[in-house]
């Protein structure tokens, strides 16, 4: 048997949260644009761009790695990352469908 609408839903939503906890940093932010900005990017390179020390970094970077929005591999004694083009297309997707359920006509609001 399938996963109920409901499950899915909760599914997704738990990995929208996922992202957006991911994504709610700064610095992870700055990362992804770097990263975006270049075809790859060793470790040390970012500790220089973000001015932040090289532990608080390699934090960001695990973070970004386990939502699967990066890629890292090993290159002698250095690691150099990249972004992950299928899990940053899959979060896009994601985010879409959320947005897409949203009116296209304004709704009347006291707020």
């Amino acid at each position: 048997m399938g996963l109920m609408k409901t499950e899915l839903r909760e599914e997704q939503d738990l990995q929208l949260a996922k992202w957006a906890a991911v994504l709610a940093n700064p610095a992870r932010l700055a990362i992804l644009r770097h990263l975006m900005e270049q075809t790859a990017c060793i470790n040390s390179d970012l500790v220089d761009h973000l001015g932040l020390a090289q532990p608080t970094v390699t934090q960001h970077l695990k973070e970004l790695k386990n939502a699967g929005l990066i890629q890292g591999q090993i290159l002698g004694q250095r690691r150099n990352y990249c972004l992950c083009i299928d899990g940053l297309q899959r979060m896009q997707r994601h985010f879409a469908q959320l947005f897409d359920q949203f009116p296209s006509e304004s709704i009347p609001c006291d707020c």
